[in-house]
C-alpha cells in the first residue's frame, strides 16, 4: 500500500485564512478548508512520496496521512490527490522525517528535480545544518527559503530579500540595508517593515509610487516623488501641501478631482495641463474657464453658464466644440467655421453670413 504525506505549516493552521488547525486523527473537509495553493475547496490535499518536495513551501512539518473518505484527483494539480476525510497518523519536522526514511525512499526523493536547491530552494529543509553556500543557493532560488534557516548570515538575508523582497517578513530586526534591498525589489515589502526610516520610505516610493498608501507619515519629499510618478496617488495623501498639489496637477490636471478645496492657483495649473480637468472643478472662475478651453475647446461641455468670451476661446481652439454651445451667436458660428469648416454640421440654423463663409471656404 503506498504511503501518503502532507506538508504542514509550523502552527498547523489552515492557510491563508486560518479556517482551523490540522490535528492528529481524522480531519474533515467540512471543518477544514484547505486553501494552500489553487485547489478545490472543501477537500483536503495530500501527495505521494515522490511529490513531497514540490510542496515544501507550505511549511516545515510533514504528516504521514491516509485518505479515509472519497478520493479525487485534484483538477488544479496533477501531483496532488484530494479527499473529504484525511487521517493524520504522525507529524514530524521535515529534516527529521527525511533522515529517518529508508535509503530507498531517500533515493526516490533525491532523484526528483524538485529536490535540487537550484530548482526548489525549500528543499533546503532536507539538509540538517546546511552550509552557507547551500543556504545562498536556496534563497537565490526562493527568497522564502530564509524561513527555514536558523540564524542566517547577513549575506544570506541580503540574498533572500534581493530574490524576493517580501521574504523580509521572516527576518527579525532587519538592518536598514536589508530593508532598502527589500523595497527596491518589491515596494510592498514595506508592509512587513516596522518603523521604516525616511530613506526606506523614499526607496519604496521610487520602486512603486502606489505603495505610498501604506506608508505612515511620508515626508513631503516622498509625497512629491510619488505624485511625480503618478499624479492620482494624491488621493492617498492627507492634507497635501500646495507644492504637492501643484506638482500633482502639473503632472496630470485631472488629479484635481482628488484635492479638497483646491486654490485658484491649483485650479489654473490643472486647467493649463489638461482642459478637461475643469470637469472636476467646482464653480471655476472665468479665468480658469478660459485657460481650460484654450487648452481643449471641448472642455466647454463641462462648463455651465459660460460667457461669450469663453465660448469664443473654445471654438477658436476647436471649431467642432460649437456642438456643445446652445444657440451660438453669429460671431461664435463664424469663429467656429473659420477654425474648422466641418463645424457647420453642428450649427442649427446658421445665419446667411455663416453659410456664405462656408461656401467661400470650400471654393
Amino acid at each position: 500500500m503506498p504511503k501518503y504525506y502532507k506538508v504542514l505549516p509550523s502552527d498547523l493552521e489552515v492557510k491563508p485564512n486560518k479556517y482551523g488547525k490540522y490535528q492528529l486523527g481524522v480531519n474533515l473537509a467540512n471543518n477544514l478548508l484547505d486553501c494552500i495553493g489553487d485547489i478545490m475547496p472543501h477537500l483536503l490535499t495530500y501527495v505521494t512520496l515522490d511529490n513531497v518536495c514540490r510542496y515544501l513551501y507550505n511549511g516545515n512539518l510533514i504528516a504521514e496521512v491516509e485518505p479515509v473518505g472519497e478520493i479525487h484527483e485534484d483538477p488544479n494539480s496533477p501531483y496532488r490527490l484530494t479527499t473529504d476525510k484525511l487521517l493524520i497518523k504522525s507529524i514530524t519536522p521535515v529534516v527529521d522525517w527525511f533522515e529517518n526514511l529508508s535509503p530507498e525512499d531517500k533515493q526516490l526523493i533525491l532523484e526528483q528535480d524538485s529536490s535540487m536547491l537550484e530548482i526548489n530552494g525549500h528543499a533546503l529543509q532536507l539538509i540538517r545544518n546546511p552550509t552557507e553556500e547551500q543556504q545562498l543557493t536556496a534563497v537565490r532560488q526562493s527568497g522564502y527559503a530564509i524561513r527555514d534557516i536558523l540564524n542566517p548570515s547577513e549575506a544570506v538575508k541580503l540574498k533572500a530579500v534581493k530574490s524576493d523582497g517580501i521574504s523580509i517578513k521572516y527576518i527579525i530586526d532587519p538592518s536598514e540595508e536589508l530593508q532598502l534591498a527589500a523595497v527596491k525589489r518589491y515596494a510592498f515589502a514595506i508592509l512587513h517593515i516596522k518603523n521604516p526610516s525616511d530613506a526606506v520610505k523614499m526607496a519604496t516610493i521610487k520602486s512603486d509610487s502606489s505603495a505610498l498608501q501604506y506608508i505612515d507619515n511620508p515626508s513631503e519629499a516622498a509625497q512629491l516623488e510619488a505624485v511625480r510618478q503618478n499624479a492620482s496617488i494624491i488621493r492617498h495623501i492627507k492634507n497635501p501641501s500646495v507644492e504637492v498639489q501643484l506638482t500633482s496637477v502639473r503632472n496630470c490636471g485631472r488629479s484635481v478631482q482628488y484635492i479638497k478645496n483646491p486654490s485658484e492657483e491649483v485650479k489654473l495649473a490643472a486647467a493649463a495641463d489638461m482642459g478637461s480637468s475643469i470637469e472636476f472643478i467646482k464653480d471655476p472662475s472665468e479665468l480658469v474657464q478660459v485657460i481650460a478651453v484654450r487648452k481643449n475647446g471641448n472642455a466647454i461641455q463641462y462648463i455651465n453658464n459660460t460667457s461669450e468670451e469663453v465660448k469664443l476661446e473654445a471654438v477658436r481652439q476647436n471649431g467642432v466644440s460649437v456642438k456643445y454651445i446652445t444657440d451660438p451667436s453669429e460671431e461664435i458660428q463664424l469663429a467656429a467655421i473659420t477654425k474648422d469648416a466641418r463645424a457647420i454640421k453642428y450649427i442649427k440654423n446658421p445665419t446667411e453670413a455663416v453659410k456664405l463663409a462656408v461656401q467661400l471656404a470650400t471654393i
